[in-house]
């Protein structure tokens, strides 16, 4: 699982950690209070932390049923397997 904090009017920074997310979180709370109401930062800006969580995964595999039938090759193509998609739902 990733991280995401989103600062209202900055790009979104991603983290692989939560400490590194966190971390980061604080760090964007202090500097936009050192800063004020000045360079950008109104009343109203918000600062977020996010988990970014996969919803559903794909993941290519040999297409076993269909390769017992005949190979690409067999139908002229140089590849040597067929594939299919194998995809989870994290719903």
């Amino acid at each position: 699982m990733g991280y995401v904090v989103i600062v209202d009017g900055y790009e979104e920074e991603y983290y692989e950690t939560i400490e590194e997310a966190e971390g980061a979180y604080e760090k964007w709370k202090a500097d936009c209070m050192v800063d004020g109401m000045a360079d950008g930062h109104e009343q109203g800006n918000q600062i977020t932390l996010y988990t970014l969580k996969p919803l559903k995964v794909s993941t290519s595999v040999i297409d076993e049923e269909r390769m017992k039938i005949n190979t690409p090759k067999d139908e002229g193509y140089e590849m040597d397997n067929w594939a299919k998609w194998d995809e989870k739902s994290f719903k």
